[in-house]
């Protein structure tokens, strides 16, 4: 099986958005990263457009990608609702953080960690067939966000280390150094995964 571009490009874009709006919400938590949020939210908006316009390119026909809603059982069903309320969610945040409505700013970063933790598991639970007996576990969603942590985190702490305060830039090394561990014990499933599937798995 070839390796399936668009849904490696969509599998990775998810994950970093969520892991960045997860990093934001904690930090809204805390009362940090203020300097980069809106640029954060901006930034994983962006990625999570760009890589639900690559995963309805793996369709035969993009058009009739809302087709999936009518069966709203299905596990692409959902990811598509989750994905959905995941980009309504950190465009609110974006729009309240840039006009500085800090209590505003709170509650919807709390919604979008929520949310970013949510996202990566429905959208890894919707691989799960028994047809691959690779991806069949309930260890591949678990895969998802720990591989969103990783990336997220990783990304976000670079912005804060170019863009932030000094006084943030610590905490935010903490946080990447937790996705990063986060990240690791998904490892070598997922290059299994990929060399025995033939796409990408998180």
């Amino acid at each position: 099986m070839a390796i399936q571009w668009p849904l490696l490009i969509f599998s990775v874009f998810l994950g970093i958005s969520s892991g960045m709006m997860i990093f934001v919400g904690i930090g809204e938590i805390k009362g940090r990263f203020k300097e980069v949020r809106v640029a954060a939210a901006v930034i994983a908006l962006v990625l999570l457009i760009a890589g639900g316009c690559a995963s309805a390119l793996h369709l035969g026909h993009p058009e009739r990608a809302l087709h999936i809603l009518g069966n709203a059982g299905s596990g692409l069903s959902r990811e598509l609702f989750a994905v959905g309320a995941m980009a309504i969610v950190t465009f609110v945040y974006a729009i309240v953080a840039k006009k500085e409505f800090d209590g505003a700013a709170k509650v919807f970063g709390g919604i979008a960690l929520v949310v970013g933790v949510v996202l990566p598991l429905v959208a890894g639970a919707s691989y799960l067939m028994a047809a691959r007996p690779v991806w069949d576990s309930p260890a591949l969603p678990v895969m998802y966000l720990g591989t969103g942590l990783g990336m997220g985190f990783a990304a976000m702490a670079c912005l804060v280390l170019a863009k932030g305060s000094r006084e943030d830039a610590s905490f935010a090394t903490k946080l990447a150094l937790f996705g990063a561990a986060a990240r690791r014990p998904g490892v070598k499933r997922e290059e299994k995964a990929c060399i025995e599937g033939g796409t990408h798995v998180g």
